[in-house]
C-alpha cells in the first residue's frame, strides 16, 4: 500500500485513575494483562494501525495519568485528539460521576461536533458492580455517546471499541474536510473549484439536484450534494476516481445521474 497515503489521528484516554486505561490499551496490543499495573505518571503514548476503507490509517493513543495533579496535561491532550475515549470502572458510581466532569471540561476547551467521544464501561468481569449496563447505556444516550462495556482483563469488546472509534474518526475527518473544502469554494475562486451539470435518469423518482460542488483533489473528485426527494433536502459526499469524462452517481436518495465533465 502506498505510504503517501497514510493518514495520522490521535485518540486521547481519559478517566479517573485505576479504571484501568493502560490495562485496555495494553490489551489492544496484545500485552498480558499485570494485575499489578502502576498508574500511569504523566502520560503514555502507544500507536496503532487500521486499514479502513482502502486506506492505512495511523493511530496516536494517549493514556493519560488520571490523578488531579496531571489534569493540565489531559487538557492538552484533548486539544488535539481527535477521539476521546471516557472510560470508567463499572465497580464505582463514583467512576461515572467524574465523567460527567470530564465532559463539562471538554465542552469547554473544544467544539465537540469536531471529536468523537466514546464511553467505556471496563472491568465487567468483576462479580460486584455498582453501575448496570442499562444506567450506562442512558447516561451515554443522553450525552449523544456510543457505550460499550469491557474488560481489559478478559479482552472483551476491547478491539471492538477501537475499531469503531476508528471508524467514526475516519467519517468525521471526510465530512470536516468536506466542510473546510465547501468554505474555501465560497471564500475563494480556486481553478480546481469546477461547476458540473447533472441529469435525472430516473424520471419517475420524485427527486432533483438543488445544487452541488466538485472539489478536485489529485486523482479524484469530492462531490457534495444538496439534493431534494420527496420534499425532503438530502446531502450526502461521494467520492470517485477520474477515470473519464463522464460518471454515473447512485444513491439511495438521489437514484441515479449522469454527472458529465
Amino acid at each position: 500500500m502506498n505510504e503517501s497515503k497514510k493518514k495520522q489521528f490521535t485518540i486521547s484516554i481519559l478517566g479517573d485513575k485505576s479504571v484501568g486505561k493502560t490495562s485496555i490499551v495494553d490489551s489492544l496490543l496484545g500485552h498480558p494483562f499485570n494485575e499489578n499495573e502502576l498508574s500511569t505518571i504523566g502520560f503514555n503514548i502507544a500507536r496503532d494501525k487500521f486499514v479502513y476503507d482502502g486506506q492505512t490509517n495511523i493511530f496516536k493513543i494517549i493514556d493519560n495519568g488520571g490523578q488531579k495533579r496531571y489534569n493540565s496535561i489531559s487538557t492538552e491532550t484533548i486539544r488535539i485528539a481527535d477521539g476521546l475515549l471516557l472510560v470508567y470502572s463499572v465497580e464505582s458510581k463514583a467512576n461515572l460521576d467524574s465523567i460527567r466532569k470530564w465532559i463539562e471540561n471538554i465542552e469547554k476547551i473544544v467544539n465537540r461536533e469536531d471529536k468523537i467521544l466514546i464511553l467505556v464501561g471496563n472491568k465487567n468481569d468483576v462479580n460486584g458492580r455498582e453501575v448496570t449496563n442499562e444506567e450506562a447505556t442512558i447516561f451515554a444516550r443522553e450525552r449523544n455517546m456510543k457505550y460499550f462495556e469491557t474488560s481489559a482483563k478478559t479482552g472483551f469488546s476491547i478491539k471492538k471499541v477501537f475499531e469503531e472509534m476508528y471508524k467514526d474518526i475516519y467519517h468525521l475527518n471526510k465530512c470536516l474536510e468536506s466542510r473546510n473544502s465547501l468554505d474555501s469554494n465560497n471564500n475563494s475562486n480556486d481553478s480546481n473549484d469546477i461547476e458540473f451539470q447533472m441529469k435525472n435518469r430516473n424520471k419517475r423518482r420524485n427527486s432533483r439536484i438543488n445544487t452541488f460542488i466538485l472539489n478536485k483533489k489529485q486523482d479524484q473528485f469530492d462531490v457534495v450534494i444538496i439534493g431534494n426527494y420527496e420534499k425532503q433536502e438530502k446531502i450526502f459526499l461521494k467520492t470517485f476516481p477520474i477515470t473519464n469524462r463522464k460518471s454515473t452517481i447512485r444513491h439511495k436518495y438521489l437514484y441515479k445521474y449522469d454527472l458529465s465533465l
